[in-house]
């Protein structure tokens, strides 16, 4: 505790079961006590006092003067010592952890806190750095040093030690709670669409929301070597939606679609066509209150406000911010491929269907490892829509939401086998037209031509290359190839009642036919030195009936309609 006569004041700390004095005598600040017996001490060039085993302490009425407290208005702040000031929280900082010069560790917090006179930075330590404190919050600290600090923002900070006292909330003044409460009441989040009309970066701000996306978060390189990480995730609140870029260390925190979340003292900057928010070391990710959560609407409004849904047949070229749902019927392979600038990337096509038509989605990157199962029943968001070859078609990437469809969504599907029952056709060779897709054809093979199908691919442009004196040379991108792509072609003539018909399998396709898979094929044809070393195989098919799933189009050179199968459903003898 603190005591003080008319020359000035000093700290008399009590030990162990001394310390039911201050209970016993009913000690309060603004009483009189006598003390006999004390030991003095210094510490940090700072003399106090400490009660000693023959000491006493007495309470009662003593000629001292009446006992004032002086607290410090911010605004007039300059390097002092043991200072009294109050205000009101307004920035809260996470706590750092340190390693001592003696290897202990120790924890760092800052705060900000203002009156309204200004605010000033205050620095908490070890104990003190774990206190419950909350934006808006009053905070009393009784001897604080004030220090100069250039690097907080408001040129001085509060430095506390082991010998300040630390009160939150604490019993004042009516006026005076009332005063710095209109302090602190633009403490309050900001909404989203507010921040979207805000001019200036770097202002630290509070948002209160839920998570509407939260995307892969991605490595990168930094000027000095080191590795940095950061994630996207979306935002919403009901009165639009923020994107916000989470860096390194909150990167990797888990993030939840529909969750609500508090962000404090993030950062704005302009992105593309909005402010966007950084989440940096300063800010903070917190749960928000029920009160602050009370107008925040619920995953699904917030969603519905954002996205137009749409059924597979309604999509249009060009269609932003859609939402579709549907179940994956085929997926196939992924492809690797180089870009332009050295670095390689990958796509895999997956086809989806909903009842009103099917759809082919090319997922690119990561998007393309994504857990995915022939039947699932998904959710997408925001793919770009395209069209190719006079069909729409969507673009997964990284900044397409795929999630899996909820219950309520999936029921409202076809089951699997319905979908394959209504866009698989069954069709007679006969009936085939150059423009089908996605028909089902059963015919017996008559002709299996297998004495070369393993065909040598470029990894840049998927384009067939060619060997000259022993080395694989692409003629498209002029390079040579190192390590070539492989390309599987099994072409059939089968034939039904109606009549006979080319059809060609490609990879999976192939693979089912032949009955191996592509690296089994590769090590056979590479041990022999022979690529027909498999027509043999091939051959064996001829006789067999297979039932198909194939796209028919026109071969001009031929004059004829083909099939391309994209999966065998059925192989018997």
């Amino acid at each position: 505790m603190e005591i003080q006569d008319k020359t000035g004041k000093i700290q008399y700390t009590l030990w162990n079961r001394d310390t039911d004095i201050v209970e016993y005598l009913d000690l309060n600040e603004g009483d009189s006590v006598k003390i006999l017996g004390a030991m003095g001490r210094t510490r940090d060039g700072e003399v106090s006092l400490t009660h000693s085993w023959v000491g006493r302490v007495m309470k009662g009425e003593f000629d001292l003067p009446e006992y004032t407290e002086t607290i410090q208005k911010i605004g007039d702040a300059h390097e002092m010592r043991d200072v009294t000031v109050l205000g009101v929280i307004s920035k809260i900082y996470d706590a750092i952890t340190f390693i001592r010069d003696d290897e202990t560790t120790g924890q760092v917090r800052s705060l900000e806190m203002e009156d309204d006179t200004g605010s000033i930075r205050i620095t908490l330590w070890n104990e003190d750095a774990n206190m419950d404190l909350k934006k808006g919050d009053i905070i009393k600290i009784i001897g604080g040093n004030i220090e100069f600090d250039e690097y907080s923002g408001t040129d001085y900070r509060i430095n506390t030690s082991w010998n300040s006292k630390i009160i939150i909330n604490p019993d004042i003044d009516s006026k005076l709670k009332n005063q710095l409460q209109k302090c602190g009441k633009y403490l309050k989040p900001i909404k989203i669409s507010d921040i979207h009309l805000m001019d200036d970066e770097g202002e630290e701000i509070d948002v209160v929301g839920r998570i509407v996306n939260v995307y892969e978060p991605s490595e990168f390189n930094r000027d000095d070597g080191t590795t940095g990480k950061v994630r996207t995730v979306e935002i919403g609140d009901g009165t639009g939606i923020i994107r916000t870029s989470f860096w390194d260390d909150k990167a990797d925190l888990a993030l939840n679609i529909g969750d609500p979340i508090k962000l404090e003292n993030a950062r704005t900057r302009l992105g593309n066509y909005n402010m966007d928010l950084s989440i940096g070391r300063p800010a903070r990710i917190v749960e928000p209150s029920a009160e602050e959560m009370m107008d925040i609407p619920s995953i699904n409004d917030i969603e519905d406000s954002l996205y137009s849904s749409k059924t597979i047949s309604e999509l249009n070229e060009s269609d932003n911010n859609v939402r579709m749902v549907g179940r994956v019927i085929n997926i196939y392979d992924p492809n690797e491929f180089q870009r332009g600038d050295g670095t390689k990337g990958i796509v895999r096509t997956v086809e989806i269907a909903d009842g009103t038509g099917v759809i082919r989605a090319s997922f690119w990157d990561e998007k393309a490892e994504s857990a995915l199962s022939v039947g699932d029943a998904i959710k997408i968001e925001n793919p770009r829509v395209n069209s190719r070859e006079d069909k729409i078609e969507i673009s997964v990437g990284r900044n397409t939401n795929v999630t899996t469809a909820t219950a309520d969504e999936a029921d409202k599907l076809p089951s699997h086998d319905d979908i394959k029952e209504m866009i698989y056709k069954t069709k007679k060779i006969d009936d085939i037209e150059e423009e089908d897709k996605n028909i089902k054809v059963t015919g017996q093979i008559v002709e299996a031509y297998g004495n070369r199908i393993l065909y040598e691919m470029c990894p840049n442009c998927n384009k067939r290359v060619s060997l000259v004196d022993n080395t694989y040379i692409c003629d498209i991108c002029g390079e040579e190839i190192e390590e070539p792509n492989y390309l599987m072609i099994i072409p059939c003539v089968i034939e039904d009642d109606t009549g006979t018909m080319r059809v060609t399998f490609f990879r999976t396709a192939a693979e089912e036919l032949i009955g191996m898979k592509m690296p089994e094929i590769i090590e056979v044809i590479q041990k022999t030195g022979d690529e027909g070393s498999l027509e043999d195989k091939v051959s064996d098919l001829v006789g067999h009936e297979i039932t198909v799933i194939a796209d028919a189009s026109f071969d001009e050179y031929n004059e004829e309609i083909r099939l391309n199968a994209k999966k065998l459903v059925e192989l018997k003898m």
